[in-house]
């Protein structure tokens, strides 16, 4: 069981670094060839990233305390479990549906 964690978390890490890569990839994408504005375009994405992150998190702290349905059987570590890794999940088919 200690090395289907190993695994899983390698695994995981390897797939958030291609995710942050591919972000990163189209960014440049979006600056193209005009170095003009890139400082602009770069800095607004990251602050971009930044404030969507934090409502995020905000949003899930939040519902911590509640009752069942928010907060499943009560223990607030499931209910980040199944958040986060359903709302990856959720984004990527996304993605690729609306490629």
């Amino acid at each position: 069981m200690h090395a289907l964690m190993y695994l899983l978390s390698i695994t995981i890490g390897v797939a958030n670094a291609l995710m942050v890569v591919t972000g990163v990839s189209m960014q440049s994408v979006l600056v193209g060839e005009d170095l003009h504005g890139c400082a602009f375009v770069y800095g607004s994405l990251s602050f971009l990233d930044k404030i969507s992150c934090g409502i995020a998190l905000y949003v899930l702290q939040s519902y911590q305390g509640l009752p069942f349905p928010f907060n499943l059987d009560g223990f607030s570590g499931i209910f980040y479990r199944e958040m986060i890794g359903n709302f990856k999940d959720a984004m990527m088919f996304g993605c690729l549906i609306f490629k």
